[in-house]
């Protein structure tokens, strides 16, 4: 009877939506989402192959302007003329044709701690970025943002290197870009170790004399190959303002920059603390000695 009367359980929205109405609202919703998808997937791919078309293009573009405008790396062959012995030893050596002492610099005859002391202070990723060190640059740029002056550089010593080899007298956010994208093209051309090598012939050391070899012949009248801990430590600091901390001329500022170098090498680990106020105690010579 209750069924004749209707009385059995009731029609709630609650309750009834879950048979075939439920369904097939399920089914409508599903229709929905696969048009869209339908629809948006191709458009999606569209996007992707005209990105990658865009890559390779500009790739392409690039490569043709790196080709078009090398970075001037031959400034690195102008050597001094040398007169060595039998043995390979150096007699004599003149100067370039432009008055500069730049001798040829064979990696691997150069004091294996003065070069970990010098990637460790100027660049210390130098074998893991690409030219440019943009962790380096971004902390270059925050303190420059929140204290109102460079504290830190971020020059690389490939970027270093490209300055050296195409040298300009203007400082500026334009000329450290354009030292960023000679360092790139650098990097796309030399090894790691060419590129040190290179930088260790040109790297400025006060008046005429260029390179580590004719540095530490005019400064302590020996070859690079082995170095004292304050010597390398000189070497290291000279380049950063090498007028300023001439030997010769001013003493008292190349022992204070060669000081700061063995204080940062110690906090870096590369040597020993306890070494440092027995190096810092040597004086710095001010004689400038005659090339050979």
């Amino acid at each position: 009877m209750s069924a004749g009367l209707g009385l059995g359980r009731p029609r709630s929205p609650f309750w009834g939506g879950v048979g075939a109405g439920g369904t097939a609202g399920g089914g409508r919703g599903t229709g929905i989402f696969a048009h869209r998808a339908a629809r948006t997937l191709p458009r999606l791919a569209l996007a992707a192959l005209s990105l990658l078309a865009l890559s390779g293009v500009t790739l392409f573009a690039l490569d043709r302007l790196d080709r078009a405008y090398p970075p001037p790396l031959d400034r690195a062959r102008d050597f001094s003329r040398e007169v060595v012995d039998r043995n390979g030893a150096l007699l004599r050596a003149y100067a370039t044709d432009d008055g500069r002492w730049r001798l040829p610099v064979d990696r691997k005859a150069v004091d294996p701690q003065f070069v970990r002391m010098l990637v460790a202070y100027e660049d210390k990723r130098f074998h893991d970025h690409h030219g440019v060190d943009l962790l380096a640059v971004g902390r270059a740029a925050f303190q420059f943002a929140t204290q109102g002056r460079i504290v830190s550089g971020g020059s690389t010593i490939t970027m270093q290197l490209a300055r050296l080899i195409e040298p300009r007298e203007e400082r500026s956010l334009l000329s450290k870009a354009r030292q960023a994208l000679r360092a790139l093209q650098i990097e796309r051309r030399l090894s790691k170790d060419e590129i040190l090598t290179r930088y260790l012939t040109l790297a400025p050391y006060g008046g005429n004399i260029e390179g580590v070899r004719a540095a530490s012949l005019a400064w302590f009248g020996r070859e690079p190959n082995r170095l004292t801990l304050p010597q390398a430590a000189l070497l290291v600091a000279l380049p950063q303002s090498p007028e300023a901390r001439r030997p010769d001329r001013n003493a008292r500022a190349a022992q204070a920059a060669r000081d700061r170098v063995l204080s940062r090498m110690a906090q870096a680990g590369v040597i020993v603390p306890g070494e440092v106020e027995r190096a810092s105690a040597e004086p710095v010579s001010s004689t400038r000695r005659p090339m050979p």
